[in-house]
């Protein structure tokens, strides 16, 4: 289990990319963006996304086969990393998950956000 600083507002680019036995990770309110690759191939078991997360990489929690839910705080969609090195418009996620939880009133905003579009189908409110 990690707790990230509250000191750090950026998880960046493959931070704990290929941390196998990675199951669980608590992020901060403090939390702005969550980096390409920051968390691919881990062993999560489950994450909260905290509602000051505002742009996400491409492939943040990608192969991480034991996360089946990923839970969403932000009102507003988080978009795509400005700062990311990437040509994709969408990001992915792992195909284990099977619901993302997002607020009640925000649902139709994540299935319409071009970002989460690929998501939509398994997009649900909380």
């Amino acid at each position: 289990r990690i707790e990230i600083p509250v000191s750090m507002e950026k998880i960046p680019f493959g931070m704990f990319s290929m941390c196998f036995s990675l199951t669980s990770v608590t992020l901060h309110d403090h939390i702005t963006c969550i980096g390409d690759g920051a968390f691919e191939s881990t062993g999560l078991t489950s994450f909260e996304i905290p509602a000051s997360v505002k742009y996400m990489g491409v492939n943040p929690l990608d192969n991480c086969s034991s996360l089946t839910t990923l839970i969403c705080h932000p009102i507003t969609p988080p978009e795509k990393d400005p700062e990311g090195h990437y040509y994709e418009d969408y990001f992915m996620l792992s195909n284990a998950i099977e619901r993302i939880l997002v607020p009640a009133q925000s649902v139709d905003l994540y299935k319409e956000s071009h970002f989460w579009r690929l998501y939509k189908e398994i997009i649900v409110g909380m």
